[in-house]
């Protein structure tokens, strides 16, 4: 069965004790044909911003990324298809926050969890406070959210800076021939 996915979105694999979220399709659809090789999705359960719990059947690969794989920085980059067991189960908040809390609290006493919630009882209290299944995966996911005009301020910053690093640049090349060739 193939699935539209709503995002942000929380995995849970069951060889692995962690809660994984990823904010954007792209995000969790490409990988390279190496991991894809190494690692299994089949019977991994994924949970969409509107609360459904999909349970991956298998999963491969639907194309290439960049040019036959290659994107610059690395090579066999692959975007991924899913196919999900039929039946969808519809979670509850307070499910999804036992879904997490299981995992999650076998990490208590690592360094990034006492960081983070400091102790048990705040993990369960920040999470009680969550009453949507949207709050819950926001807790957990990052959602980068730009406006337009902070793309446009932070282009033309990049730019200034640019500018600005060439100029200085350009006198220091002079001060340098200047200083070798006696010219002023």
């Amino acid at each position: 069965m193939k699935a539209q996915l709503k995002y942000p979105i929380l995995v849970f694999d069951p060889r692995d004790d962690m809660v994984w979220g990823f904010a954007r399709e792209k995000d969790f659809q490409v990988t390279t044909t190496r991991l894809l090789q190494k690692y299994d999705r089949s019977g991994v359960a994924v949970v969409d911003s509107t609360g459904t719990k999909y349970i991956i059947r298998r999963a491969y690969p639907a194309g290439w990324r960049g040019i036959q794989g290659w994107t610059g920085t690395r090579t066999g980059v692959i975007s991924l298809e899913n196919d999900y067991e039929p039946h969808p189960e519809k979670l509850s908040p307070g499910v999804l926050r036992e879904m997490i809390a299981e995992r999650y609290l076998k990490h208590q006493n690592e360094e990034w969890f006492e960081e983070t919630w400091v102790d048990e009882p705040t993990f369960r209290e920040e999470f009680a406070e969550c009453q949507t299944i949207e709050e819950l995966i926001g807790m957990l996911v990052r959602i980068p959210r730009f406006s337009l005009w902070e793309r446009i301020e932070d282009y033309f910053f990049r730019i200034w800076l640019s500018v600005l690093a060439l100029l200085f640049l350009w006198v220091l090349l002079k001060k340098i021939w200047s200083l070798i060739t006696g010219w002023l």
